[in-house]
């Protein structure tokens, strides 16, 4: 039986790619999916993988945003760390928010160097791993397609990825509209 990956969008958008993260993260730790699908590494990278893969087949005004929108969760959790992370940290069982930022940009890039490729020119993905996010996105995309895309229904799939998720551009948070957030490109690549 085909199903439709459960990517439920609640139409509140605080922080446009932390939905889409959050609503398709596993409900019970060790659970990555609807069917318990294998993983080797952590759980919350795989999670975060499948998030970003999704986010990026959503149309790519959407894949912008969304994408986008996590990196600035991920980036402004990083900055706001009091000091820069003790060895300790990095035996928890979660990536770091930078390491998290890092990956989520490479793996857009990967999949989509046109897109995102002011994110390397403006210096938020060294360009050093650059090189090596095609890989990366084709590593997740190969993993996707056997894991999951075979129990997808096409027709169903594209109708939900097709589907306009998220508020107008000119949204606005907190007064400010979404492009207008500091520090960060908004969803035209502007910063």
């Amino acid at each position: 039986m085909k199903v439709v990956l459960a990517l439920v969008v609640s139409s509140i958008v605080l922080v446009p790619g932390n939905v889409v993260l959050a609503r398709t993260k596993p409900p019970q730790p060790g659970r990555v999916s609807v069917s318990y699908l294998p993983v080797l590494g952590r759980e919350e990278d795989a999670a975060d993988q499948v998030s970003a893969y999704i986010m990026l087949h959503l149309g790519k005004a959407e894949a912008r945003r969304l994408i986008t929108g996590a990196a600035y969760a991920y980036k402004t959790e990083a900055e706001v760390a009091k000091a820069p992370p003790g060895v300790k940290q990095f035996a928890d069982a979660h990536g770091t928010p930078a390491q998290r930022f890092y990956n989520l940009l490479c793996i857009a890039y990967g999949a989509d160097p046109q897109l995102f490729g002011d994110m390397v020119k403006k210096g938020h993905l060294p360009k050093e791993r650059a090189e090596d996010c095609k890989d990366e996105y084709e590593q997740v995309a190969y993993a996707f397609h056997q894991l999951i895309g075979q129990y997808l229904d096409p027709v169903l799939a594209k109708v939900v990825l097709e589907k306009g998720w998220l508020p107008d551009a000119k949204w606005q948070l907190l007064g400010k509209s979404a492009s207008a957030r500091p520090g960060f490109a908004g969803a035209h690549g502007k910063k």
